[in-house]
C-alpha cells in the first residue's frame, strides 16, 4: 500500500486498464505510480504484469525485482494477499513455476477461508 494519494490514484487507473485487458494503456499510469512512490510494491508488481502481457520481458523482470525488493523491505505495509500475489508473479516472470504454484495454492486456500467466513456471517445474520 501507499500513503501517497497521487500514487494510489495512478495505481488504480493502471489496474483498471489491466482488468480491461488494456495492457499497453496500463503501463503509463503504473509507471507514474512507482515514480510517485518508489516503495509501492504492488505498483511495481502490476507494472511487471503489464510488461509481461505486452512482451517486454526485460522491463517485467526489472519491475518484479523492484516489487520483491520492496516486499522484503516493507512487508508490514502489504497484506498477506499482496505478498502472495507478488511472490506468484515473481515465480511466473522468472520461470520458476514451483514458486508460482505454491503461491497460487496459498491464494486459493486463503480465498476459500474467506468464502467460508462470509457464508457463516451471512448464515448468522439470517438467524
Amino acid at each position: 500500500r501507499t500513503g501517497d494519494v497521487a500514487a494510489a490514484s495512478l495505481y488504480q487507473k493502471g489496474v483498471d486498464f489491466l482488468y480491461q485487458s488494456r495492457y499497453l494503456e496500463s503501463v503509463v499510469p503504473l509507471h507514474e505510480a512507482v515514480d510517485a512512490d518508489p516503495s509501492f510494491a504492488m505498483a511495481h508488481a502490476r507494472l511487471a504484469e503489464a510488461h509481461m502481457y505486452t512482451g517486454h520481458d526485460r522491463e517485467a523482470l526489472d519491475s518484479v525485482r523492484k516489487a520483491m525488493d520492496n516486499l522484503l523491505a516493507h512487508s508490514e505495509r502489504l497484506t498477506h494477499a499482496d505478498r502472495t500475489f507478488i511472490t506468484a508473479l515473481n515465480g511466473r516472470i522468472n520461470n520458476r513455476p514451483e514458486e508460482s504454484i505454491r503461491a497460487y495454492e496459498e491464494m486459493l486456500a486463503d480465498k476459500g477461508r474467506h468464502v467460508i467466513t462470509c457464508v457463516i456471517r451471512l448464515f448468522n445474520s439470517c438467524n
